[in-house]
């Protein structure tokens, strides 16, 4: 029985993770998106955006980025858009698995009726 608690605590743990790796990439891609239409450019990288971020979004943006499960975020620009990609490290009955997700431009912020900057387009 104890065995059986805890697999599915486990199974419970995975799933949680699962979920607010899936959150925290939807919105460390409207920060991203954010950057763009501020800056009319993507950041070269996390780093960027988290230099030029405004101080409220830098503080949810470092949680995000050093969460309880140490997941590691990596961020490439593409042609048309860019992707984010989670990497979650190995831990008790978990193995290394990455959860990726690809945004074309102006993606991200469509997705959460964030209104487009005066003067700006997507």
């Amino acid at each position: 029985m104890t065995l059986a608690l805890l697999i599915g605590y486990s199974g419970f743990k995975i799933s949680t993770r699962h979920s607010a790796i899936q959150g925290n990439s939807e919105t460390l891609a409207v920060y991203i998106e954010t950057f763009r239409e501020n800056n009319g450019r993507y950041p070269d990288s996390i780093g960027e955006l988290s230099d030029k971020i405004e101080k409220e979004s830098k503080v949810h943006l470092t949680k995000i980025l050093n969460d309880q499960w140490n997941d590691r975020y990596e961020y490439k620009m593409d042609t048309d858009g860019f992707s984010i990609t989670a990497i979650m490290p190995s831990g008790f009955l978990v193995k290394d698995e990455k959860y990726e997700r690809r945004y074309k431009i102006g993606e991200a912020l469509k997705a959460y009726d964030v209104p487009p900057k005066e003067g700006t387009h997507r």
